[in-house]
């Protein structure tokens, strides 16, 4: 049994050493995003947000049923940096601390973690997942509940910002004022 438990131990270890040595520094990375002509909108370049955009403007391309309620065609999103920012911020605060909530740990709501990226809205909406694979599963996820549907088919928003830390993934919509 001994034996067995310091095997058990060694293997521990030599998958963490591994882990932490394959670990993919982003703070020294590039800049995931290339700047627009307004240098307000960015494109993302990482591929999750890109599918995930393309996927949120595929659903809005077309008309949705939400749960009952029909939700007709609406314009394409644009991809905003605050937005994901906001989105950034949310998704690593509940990763970090382990809680899943439109609330922040600090009470916050979108519409306040929003305006700390100086982004004067009109219209902000949020829809919060946990525990989907990929990008493709995770919207599945969001257009087949009625409420997440309506989110992101609502007509109001132009702009969007997408982030996934960990098994958490925040999508922020929103309009200017």
């Amino acid at each position: 049994m001994r034996k067995f438990q310091t095997g058990i131990f060694v293997f521990l270890c030599m998958s963490m050493m591994c882990l932490s040595s394959c670990r993919k520094d982003t703070e020294t990375g590039p800049n995931p995003f290339e700047s627009q002509d307004d240098g307000l909108i960015e494109t993302p370049t990482e591929a999750y947000q890109s599918e995930m955009l393309a996927l949120i403007n595929e659903v809005r391309s077309h008309e949705s049923n939400c749960g009952g309620d029909v939700m007709a065609a609406s314009a394409e999103v644009r991809w905003d940096s605050r937005l994901y920012a906001a989105a950034l911020a949310h998704a690593t605060s509940m990763h970090n601390k382990n809680y899943f909530s439109h609330q922040g740990d600090d009470g916050s709501d979108v519409a306040t973690r929003v305006q700390r990226e100086s982004y004067d809205w009109k219209y902000v909406g949020e829809n919060i997942a946990f525990d989907f694979a990929d990008v493709a599963t995770v919207n599945t996820g969001f257009e087949t509940s009625p409420t997440h549907c309506k989110v992101m088919n609502n007509a109001a928003y132009t702009e969007v910002g997408v982030a996934n830390v960990g098994k958490y993934w925040v999508v922020v919509f929103a309009a200017h004022l």
